[in-house]
């Protein structure tokens, strides 16, 4: 079935800030699409405001790095990372968040997709994306065992009806998803 875009009666308004997506804004429900064609900073800013129940006012990327994913957007967003290199807010571990229980009302998880490349321990993706890590073999060279307890911190960090956001790639490593 082809994507049909929007008549002008159905484009809507330009949102604030202040006026979350959802059943609450006085555009009525606009559901987001299943397949996601803009860039990740424009498919975050529509989830903050679709999501939440009210305006997020604490939210934590539990894996900024540089912030690529934040650019262009307005909202304020404490940044931890592992790495101090990269100037976060807080040089922490996501495993073990050094923040008080139910602090924010979003975390915001973009972990690395992509272990080991080849026998070239130097990849650029290293460099860039402060990949630290080595995915192991025995972990079926992926990086899902670092979800657990990322999760379990996530859960504790967050308050009551707060929303967990997560950037979780499917790719194919080895013949392997």
């Amino acid at each position: 079935m082809p994507i049909k875009k929007p008549s002008e009666k159905q484009k809507r308004l330009p949102i604030k800030l202040d006026e979350p997506l959802g059943t609450n804004n006085r555009n009525g429900y606009e559901p987001l699409p299943s397949v996601w064609f803009g860039d990740d900073a424009e498919l975050l800013d529509k989830l903050l405001r679709f999501y939440p129940r009210s305006t997020p006012k604490k939210i934590l990327d539990a894996t900024v790095n540089a912030g690529r994913i934040w650019r262009g957007l307005e909202w304020n967003v404490i940044g931890l990372d592992i790495d101090p290199a990269h100037r976060p807010t807080v040089v922490g571990d996501n495993t073990d968040m050094p923040f008080e229980n139910s602090s924010f009302d979003v975390v915001v998880y973009d972990p690395p997709h992509i272990p080991n490349q080849g026998r070239d321990r130097s990849k650029d993706f290293n460099k860039r994306f402060g990949l630290t890590l080595k995915s192991p073999k025995e972990e079926g060279y992926s990086f899902a065992f670092m979800y657990p307890p990322f999760v379990s911190e996530a859960y504790r960090v967050l308050r009551p009806e707060g929303i967990l956001l997560c950037k979780i790639a499917d790719y194919i490593h080895g013949h392997r998803y």
